[in-house]
Parts: structure tokens; C-alpha cells; sequence
């Protein structure tokens, strides 16, 4: 499996992958690697056929709204509804992922297969999130270590919508009376948004629990 952990570029996570049964939860570890600067990384699985979950964490990315690296501090991951051993698969990790994975997993707490439930939770995440094809797409750094030609493609679509987040993340920081880019950032809003997709809708709430970002609440407008 290659892939791309991104919120902006995350390097030195730890991804790991997990074989995962039909109600999305993790047997033991298949094998684990870092990400490289730019986010890129490399597992190999062993011989197996069948659902896998590959979950990043750690590591930092720069916070495109404030201009500084942030520790990631909650899990990114991504289902692979039918791996199957042998094959070449490709995957970027992010925080559209990690939503779509919770609206996976709430499909299925009421009654979908596994592969129904993320093919759904895709087609609505997609169609959410810019009209882009979020399980491939690579999305464009906004901030380049180089001056970098930037046309509006659907990857600069995707990296704007990464930096919305790490923007919403500094109002909400900002209004809190926090720092930007410490304990509120887009990493944690990314996070909250997966902790809300976990009933199946993004309404600012975890089940009967109210979201906050420092002590601005989560609601169903912020994504």
C-alpha cells in the first residue's frame, strides 16, 4: 500500500494497517511505517484477502492559517473495503477520510455490509467535500518550501478545502481566547468532524455529546 497522509503534508506519522472484520473493528496489526517529509509512505501486508483499515497518527504538518507545524494529535485513517493479497494499492489519508470512514462505520450500526457502507459514506463525502474524488486525489500543499505554479485543479480545490479547515480551526482558536495552532487546530477540527460522523450525521454532536473547539461548539454548519 502507498499512499499520502495529508492535512497539510504530515510527516513522521506512524501508519499502521489493521485487517478489520465486517463491523469495522481492528485485529492485530499487519505492519507499520513512517511518513517521509512529504507526507508519502509504504506498507507492505503480508499474504490476506479481505478488509483492511490503515490509520495514521503522530507526526506534524504545517497549519496552513497560522504558518507554524503542528503535532498531529488525533488518528487519520482510511478502509480498504477488499484488499486482496498480492495487489498494488494506492491511497491518500486525510481528514475526508477519517469522516468517511465514521459514516462507514454508523452504516453499518444499522444494518449495511462493510462495502455497501463505505461505498455510501464515499459518494456522500465526495459530493460533500468539493465534488472530488477524495479517496485518490493528492491534494495541493498552499504552503510549498519553493515558489510553485498553482492551477485551479481538482488536487488545489482539495488542498483549499484542508486549509478551510485549518482556517475555521484559527476563528475558533481565536474566539476561545487560545493560540492558534495549539490545543484548537486543524488537526483537532478534523478529528471532531470524524467524532460527528459517527451517529451518521454532521450536526456538531458525538451522540448525545455537544462538540467543542475550546469553547466554541461544533455545529452543523462547520463542515
Amino acid at each position: 500500500i502507498t499512499g499520502l497522509v495529508v492535512k497539510g503534508p504530515i510527516q513522521a506519522a506512524t501508519v499502521t494497517a489493521y485487517p478489520i472484520d465486517a463491523s469495522m473493528n481492528r485485529g492485530a496489526a499487519f505492519s507499520n511505517a513512517p511518513t517521509m517529509p512529504d507526507g508519502t509512505f509504504t506498507l507492505s501486508i503480508p499474504p490476506y484477502n479481505g478488509a483492511l483499515e490503515v490509520v495514521a497518527f503522530g507526526g506534524t504538518y504545517p497549519e496552513e492559517a497560522v504558518g507554524v507545524p503542528v503535532q498531529l494529535t488525533h488518528e487519520f485513517s482510511i478502509v480498504i473495503p477488499g484488499f486482496q493479497s498480492g495487489a498494488s494499492v494506492a491511497v491518500t489519508i486525510s481528514p475526508i477520510s477519517s469522516i468517511a470512514r465514521a459514516f462507514a462505520k454508523a452504516a453499518i450500526a444499522h444494518g449495511s455490509s462493510l462495502a455497501d457502507a463505505v461505498a455510501a459514506a464515499w459518494t456522500h463525502v465526495n459530493n460533500h467535500c468539493g465534488g472530488l474524488a477524495w479517496r485518490a486525489i493528492q491534494p495541493t500543499s498552499l504552503t510549498p518550501s519553493q515558489p510553485t505554479t498553482v492551477t485551479m485543479s481538482d488536487a488545489t480545490k482539495a488542498g483549499l478545502i484542508l486549509a478551510g479547515i485549518s482556517q475555521a480551526a484559527r476563528t475558533m482558536a481565536e474566539t476561545s481566547g487560545l493560540s492558534p495552532g495549539t490545543s484548537v487546530t486543524g488537526g483537532t477540527l478534523s478529528g471532531a468532524g470524524a467524532d460527528d460522523a459517527l451517529d451518521g450525521t454532521l450536526d456538531g454532536n458525538a451522540g448525545a455529546t455537544a462538540l467543542l473547539q475550546g469553547s466554541v461548539a461544533v455545529t452543523s454548519d462547520t463542515f
